[in-house]
């Protein structure tokens, strides 16, 4: 499952997507967001990365989000469209 939302992600190719996904307290997070280098995080590391969690830029919040691969329902990108 994390491949494939991995390989989904490098498919947007820089451009900004819809990604729906189940946050830990079980409500439903929706955001525009954009699989952007993780160079820009405090101290430049992934830290949650090994807890199997997975980072996006949100546009609207500006600030990074991390989500768990297994909790994506939807991830839309012009013809890509991804569906749980």
């Amino acid at each position: 499952m994390k491949n494939n939302i991995e390989k989904l992600l490098e498919e947007t190719k820089g451009r900004f997507f819809r990604l729906e996904f189940t946050k830990k307290d079980g409500t439903v997070r929706v955001a525009n967001t954009k699989a952007k280098d993780i160079a820009h995080l405090k101290g430049g590391k992934n830290t949650v990365r090994d807890a199997g969690y997975l980072v996006a830029w949100d546009r609207n919040k500006k600030h990074f989000i991390a989500f768990r691969p297994e909790n994506v329902t939807r991830i839309k990108c012009g013809g890509l469209e991804y569906t749980a």
